[in-house]
C-alpha cells in the first residue's frame, strides 16, 4: 500500500484513505489508534464492509458519513472504542445492524441519523446519555430497549422512527439513576403501541410522545406526576373515560381518576 493511498498521524489518527473505484471493503490497519473526520477521500458510496482492529478508541465526527452502500461494520474488539463522535454513521443508509461498542457513555448527537434500514439495535449498558436526534428517521426501528443505566434520552432521540412499536425502558439495579426524557424525543413514532415506564423515569417533558396516535399500553409505577399526562390526551377511551396507563399492579385508572388527571394536565 503506497503513501498516497493513505495518511496515518504521529498521533495515530487516520486522516485519509484513498479507495479503490473497486474496493467496497476496509480493513483498518493495526496501527491506527483514531480515526479521523472524513477521512474516506474518493467513491465512500462503495464502501460496503468496514473492519475496524482493537487498536482503535476513537470514531471521530462524521468518520462514515453518508457511506450510503456501508451494510456492515465489525469490530475486532468490542470492548476498544470509548467514544464516537457527532454523525459518525448518519446517512448510513444500507446499514441494517451494529453491536455497538460496551464501553460507550454517550451515544453521540445524530450519530445514527438517516439510517434507514437499521433494524438490529443493542444499546450496551455503559451508555449514560442518548443525544439529540442519535437515531432520527431510523425507519427500520420496531423495538428499543434504553438500560437501566441511561440518565438522559434527549430531545429527537427516536424523533419519527415511524416502525418503532415497543419501547421498554429497564429499572436500575441500584434505583440510584432518574431518567429524564427529553421534548420531541418519540416524536412521530406513529406506529409506537406499548411504553414500559421504571420507577427511575423522573421527568418526561412535554411533547415527548407527540404524535404518537398508536399509543395503546403504556406500563407505569404508581406515581402519576410528572409524566406529562396531556401527552396522551388522543389515547384516551372515549366511550369509558378509562386512561391507557395501566399501573404497576395492573390496575388502571378509573374513569374519574382519569377525568381528574386529564383535567390538572390540560
Amino acid at each position: 500500500m503506497n503513501f498516497n493511498k493513505m495518511k496515518i498521524d504521529e498521533n495515530g489518527t487516520l486522516i485519509h484513505y484513498f479507495l479503490d473505484e473497486d474496493e467496497d471493503s476496509i480493513k483498518i490497519p493495526n496501527n491506527v489508534k483514531k480515526i479521523g473526520s472524513n477521512f474516506l477521500c474518493s467513491y465512500s458510496d462503495c464502501v460496503k464492509e468496514v473492519f475496524i482492529p482493537s487498536s482503535v478508541t476513537e470514531i471521530e465526527s462524521s468518520a462514515f458519513y453518508n457511506c450510503k452502500n456501508l451494510k456492515c461494520i465489525k469490530f475486532e474488539d468490542n470492548d476498544s472504542v470509548k467514544f464516537i463522535g457527532v454523525g459518525a454513521f448518519k446517512g448510513c443508509s444500507s446499514l441494517s445492524s451494529i453491536i455497538l461498542p460496551k464501553q460507550l457513555k454517550i451515544i453521540n448527537k445524530s450519530l445514527f441519523c438517516g439510517c434507514l434500514s437499521l433494524k438490529e439495535l443493542q444499546i450496551p449498558d455503559s451508555v449514560e446519555i442518548i443525544e439529540l436526534s442519535a437515531f432520527e428517521n431510523c425507519n427500520s426501528i420496531e423495538e428499543v430497549v434504553i438500560p437501566f443505566g441511561v440518565k438522559k434520552l434527549s430531545s429527537y432521540a427516536f424523533y419519527c422512527c415511524v416502525n418503532l412499536k415497543k419501547v421498554t425502558i429497564q429499572g436500575n439495579k441500584n434505583g440510584k439513576s432518574l431518567l429524564t426524557i427529553e421534548g420531541q424525543a418519540f416524536t412521530g413514532c406513529e406506529n409506537l403501541k406499548i411504553v414500559n415506564f421504571p420507577k427511575e423515569v423522573q421527568y418526561v417533558y412535554p411533547h415527548a410522545f407527540k404524535h404518537c396516535e398508536a399509543l395503546s399500553e403504556i406500563y407505569i409505577n404508581e406515581k402519576k406526576n410528572n409524566y406529562g399526562f396531556n401527552e396522551f390526551s388522543k389515547n384516551w377511551d372515549e366511550e369509558t373515560g378509562d386512561f391507557v396507563v395501566i399501573f404497576s399492579d395492573n390496575k388502571r385508572l378509573t374513569k374519574a381518576e382519569a377525568k381528574q388527571i386529564q383535567n390538572d394536565y390540560s
